[in-house]
């Protein structure tokens, strides 16, 4: 990857490794240290991940409207505050409420690191795509820590959460600078706001934010219940494991001749787009036909191409849509529809599996998928302000 930027997308990278440490051990934790129920596991991942979701659009809201900076120290001091109390005090109910807290304040910072991307995208076009390969090798690195320092004490797991925060904002302070707005005359400004813009721009926006909501909504299946559908399936637990490090490897490996395949241009967005829900949809059908090993690596194959090609392409083409005045406002949209869908996709999940079964769930998720398509297909091109 380029040396461009390195200390921003370095400083994203740590800022997205918190999520990568506490989240993997959370059910664990609660289910078994602090003796509740998975039930209340899930709520306790819901409510964090609605934390999240609310943060997402405060620090977009910040970064835009009010202040830049602030908007940064006050995300991460939240997310600092709430790690220390986690660290202190790792009891019921505390815990719950700080690792909400923590997702509050890590939400804000994350949109606000966004927004700043953004408005280096003008100039740096292939910025996003090497903060998804960046953030993604965060994550391997984050979560493997995670299970080893989480068996010799949870409270190292949540000082080392805590410190990545610290860190970070250290490299805000060093190494960003306050971006300068240039202000769009509004018979120019490309309107954006739901309830303002012209018809054309609110279904783009929000054709792209279903689209990433569905897809992440499948793959929290694979994140929650295809555990239990794969042990059904006589299939061992490190198995199931197995494939989170294959799906990691492909994105390391394959992400930057991916980024590359395509020149970035309107269509070619548009039909990344399409391709990454197709790679989705497909890691389905492996899954609804088969239940050997094989068709689950096969499917989750598919399903890392789609995430490959669809979430490093999303940022960019949202950016298209607007100003130096609403970007970080943009692309907190973006990570407010993966929060959701990590909100209701294990519930929704769990709740359809519930009422039909396994293989019936997977056919109801594809054809969600199926219908993403054509909305993706009737997108048309946007006059551009970058």
């Amino acid at each position: 990857m380029r040396t461009k930027n390195g200390a921003v997308l370095m400083t994203n990278t740590l800022a997205n490794m918190g999520q990568g440490l506490a989240l993997p051990i959370t059910t664990l934790y609660v289910h078994q240290s602090l003796h509740k129920s998975l039930t209340t596991a899930g709520l306790v991942l819901m409510v964090w991940a609605l934390a999240m979701m609310l943060g997402n659009y405060w620090g977009g809201r910040m970064f835009d409207e009010w202040r830049q900076q602030p908007t940064y120290y006050i995300g991460g001091s939240i997310a600092i505050f709430a790690g220390l109390l986690m660290s202190l005090w790792p009891e019921w109910p505390l815990y719950a409420g700080a690792l909400a807290l923590y997702g509050l304040g890590l939400g804000i910072l994350i949109s606000a690191i966004n927004g700043y991307l953004a408005h280096l995208q003008k100039e740096d076009k292939e910025i996003f795509n090497d903060a998804y390969w960046m953030r993604n090798i965060g994550f391997a690195l984050s979560t493997g820590l995670s299970g080893i320092l989480y068996a010799v004490n949870v409270r190292w797991v949540l000082i080392l959460t805590t410190l990545l925060v610290v860190v970070a904002l250290v490299m805000v302070k060093i190494t960003f600078k306050e971006v300068t707005i240039s202000p769009v005359q509004p018979a120019k400004r490309p309107q954006y706001h739901l309830f303002s813009a012209d018809r054309q721009t609110v279904f783009s926006i929000l054709a792209v934010c279903w689209a990433l909501f569905i897809t992440w909504l499948g793959y929290e299946q694979w994140g929650s219940n295809m555990s239990i559908y794969m042990i059904a399936n006589g299939i061992p637990v490190q198995h199931y494991s197995l494939l989170f490090t294959i799906s990691t490897g492909e994105i390391v490996l394959l992400q930057p001749l991916v980024a590359r395949t395509f020149r970035n241009t309107y269509h070619n967005e548009k039909m990344r787009l399409i391709m990454g829900t197709i790679f989705y949809m497909a890691s389905y059908l492996p899954i609804i036909y088969g239940n050997t090993y094989s068709f689950f690596v096969i499917g989750i194959t598919c399903q890392t191409f789609g995430e490959m090609i669809l979430f490093s392409t999303a940022p960019v083409f949202l950016n298209r849509f607007a100003t130096d005045e609403n970007r970080a406002t943009l692309q907190s949209l973006n990570s407010m529809a993966t929060s959701l869908a990590s909100a209701v996709g294990p519930v929704f999940g769990g709740w359809l599996i519930s009422l039909i079964d396994y293989q019936l769930t997977f056919v109801v998720i594809f054809a969600l998928h199926v219908l993403v398509i054509p909305l993706l297909l009737a997108l048309r091109a946007h006059r551009q302000v970058t």
